[in-house]
């Protein structure tokens, strides 16, 4: 990134005494996210001001606002997770309430880290999945994979658990 590119992308911030959000004043996409040209591509700015500030992002990875300020660049409000994580996120805010997410749609079921711990020592007990799946509202493949550990959450919730 050239100094020129820098100057630009942070000449069109502007702070947010109140929050200490560096709020995006250039192009904002209708879903909400300011967005801007890096290498002849259009980015979402709190993307790019990872990239400046940090570098590279991982494959699959995501880069989420603490604040949940859609026009924030400010690195320090940002963090790099997994779609997991940012839902996990939003979740625990109560973000997902009232919006068309996965998890109002029915598509999916965000469960605390307590209840995990909980489906996990229960199945390894011997209940049963399909009872467990119908008890916390979440699909059996999700009961069977917390048994397993699969997944990065699980297996860092699980890690030490002996099956």
């Amino acid at each position: 990134m050239t100094p020129a590119f820098l100057a630009s992308f942070y000449a069109r911030t502007k702070l947010n005494e109140a929050t200490g959000c560096f709020e995006w004043q250039g192009a904002v996409s209708p879903t909400g996210y300011g967005k801007v040209k890096l290498d002849g591509k259009a980015v979402d700015t709190h993307r790019a001001s990872w990239l400046i500030t940090h570098g590279q992002i991982d494959a699959g990875m995501m880069i989420c606002h603490k604040c949940d300020n859609r026009v924030c660049v400010n690195p320090l409000h940002l963090f790099c997770g997994s779609r997991s994580d940012n839902m996990r996120d939003a979740y625990m805010k109560g973000r997902l309430e009232g919006s068309l997410s996965a998890a109002r749609a029915g598509r999916a079921k965000i469960i605390s880290d307590e209840q995990v711990i909980e489906i996990h020592a229960r199945v390894t007990a011997g209940e049963l999945a399909k009872d467990l799946a119908a008890e916390f509202g979440i699909a059996d493949q999700t009961v069977s994979k917390i048994r397993h550990g699969i997944g990065a959450r699980y297996k860092e919730l699980l890690a030490g658990v002996t099956s």
